[in-house]
């Protein structure tokens, strides 16, 4: 099970790169808390700038989702802190 959480895991991160460098020009960024093959679910964690930043929620919903989308398996994302 381990095995499968770690390639989920890998999936996730590498369909992240591309934001993580803008949003690192921004200050901000975000790191994968958790990743679960067997349900799905991804818990994401703001980082710098992006923290309280009123444009935080529209990154998530119209990038970050959409680019997790394309990773099998996906179900929820959610952000905890």
């Amino acid at each position: 099970m381990a095995e499968k959480d770690d390639v989920f895991l890998a999936a996730v991160t590498e369909a992240l790169a591309p934001v993580l460098g803008r949003l690192a020009a921004h200050g901000g960024g975000i790191e994968v808390a958790a990743a679960d093959a067997e349900t799905g679910k991804v818990s994401l964690r703001f980082r710098g700038a992006c923290i309280g930043c009123p444009l935080a929620s529209e990154t998530l919903n119209g990038i970050v989702e959409d680019i997790l989308s394309d990773v099998e398996g996906i179900g929820e994302v959610i952000v905890v802190e």
